[in-house]
């Protein structure tokens, strides 16, 4: 990638891909980004079972935080979260078991703290970020106790999302971008998985916004973000 990214550097932007949890990890991350040219990092939504606002991941925050990058986050098909009882046919543990498992992850990194400690984290979740957006005022902790009022207003600088894969309608793409801010959705593909990136460019033109939010979502904010 890096030998890619040399060769077109206005073309292609550089993702470090690291095991979070091994000693060596955050040492190579520190590499990738400083020798390589590497402008974020990816990891799943668990390693291991693992859950991200688990302790165990701080050491690897801590070194992403000190480099200032952004981490993008794609969903697991393995335990905890996809596999509970009734996914176990009609495909359900990749159509609803890695939204969920999305979803849980960017629950748990608001209400454990884990954002508060280490605040100036930013994670793009792929896949529309599973429900979260749909979710979001149903998780709201202030629907029970006032004194949380602005509770999401206050890590939203910290959750993106981004429309891979391009099977969402247009009206979802335009109710994400009401529901996160119309600079916290990005353009996704899946590119390489599956190669629907037309498709990807189509739905977000397709999408009921304004010229300037098609604009932020097709390429300015991942400019903003992946600096």
């Amino acid at each position: 990638m890096a030998e890619v990214t040399a060769q077109y550097p206005d073309r292609v932007i550089p993702v470090a891909h690291v095991p979070p949890l091994e000693i060596d990890g955050p040492k190579e991350l520190r590499r990738a980004v400083l020798e390589l040219g590497c402008k974020g990092v990816g990891i799943n939504t668990h390693v291991g079972g693992v859950l991200l606002d688990n302790e165990r991941m701080y050491p690897f925050y801590k070194i992403v935080s000190d480099l200032d990058i952004p981490i993008l986050v794609h969903p697991a098909s393995e335990l905890p979260m996809s596999h509970p009882h009734g996914m176990e046919q009609f495909n359900l543990t990749r159509n609803l078991g890695r939204a969920f498992d999305t979803t849980i992850n960017i629950a748990r990194l608001m209400l454990s703290g884990t954002l508060d400690r280490f605040p100036n984290l930013r994670f793009v979740f792929s896949h529309l970020g599973g429900a979260y957006f749909a979710l979001k005022n149903r998780l709201n902790p202030a629907f029970w106790d006032k004194r949380a009022k602005g509770f999401f207003d206050k890590y939203k600088k910290n959750i993106f999302i981004d429309t891979a894969p391009p099977f969402w309608s247009p009206e979802e793409i335009r109710f994400a971008v009401q529901m996160m801010g119309e600079g916290q959705v990005l353009m996704g593909s899946d590119f390489p998985t599956i190669a629907l990136l037309k498709d990807s460019v189509k739905i977000i033109q397709k999408a009921k916004t304004t010229s300037q939010v098609k604009k932020k979502l097709l390429g300015e904010n991942a400019r903003k973000l992946f600096r």
